[in-house]
């Protein structure tokens, strides 16, 4: 047992599962809730979602293990793991990138935005203030009498 427990990979993949069951439990309990206030999805597309995905996690682990229970292309399943995973950091570091631009220059838009929408509502009330309407001009009129009915 003392042996078991000192080993480095035994830790190791403790330390994996750990933080992979960590990562599961906030992305069930938060994704949905971050997807509709973030990016306006409706809750039934979000909780689908990440539906899918869970269960497609699943089917990878399970098709993971039968593939490495066949020993003889070890080595190719390695190396293709290896290049999923260096075309998912190179996608990573164009794609968080890109986010980041897009939110501050969103933000900017926004903010330019509302910027404009004020100048233009002060020039508005600037070029029509004190000026008189036209129905200021006209005749005052008085509302008729309301008709009484009759009485019986």
């Amino acid at each position: 047992m003392k042996v078991f427990l000192s080993s480095t990979a035994v830790w190791l993949s403790f330390w994996f599962f750990f933080v992979t069951t960590m990562a599961f439990g906030i992305l069930q309990n938060f994704a949905p809730a971050i997807l509709r206030e973030v990016y306006g999805v409706s809750l039934v597309t979000a909780t689908g979602g990440l539906t899918a995905y869970l269960i497609g996690s699943g089917a990878g682990m399970i098709v993971g293990g039968f593939v490495a229970d066949r020993g003889d292309r070890m080595v190719a399943i390695a190396l293709g793991i290896a290049e999923a995973l260096n075309a998912t950091v190179f996608g990573l570091s164009i794609a968080v990138p890109t986010l980041i631009a897009f939110s501050y220059f969103s933000k900017k838009v926004e903010v330019f935005s509302v910027e404009i929408e004020t100048l233009v509502v002060e020039l508005i009330s600037k070029c029509y203030y004190g000026r008189v309407t036209r129905d200021e001009h006209a005749p005052q009129r008085t509302a008729p009498a309301p008709a009484r009915a009759p009485v019986a």
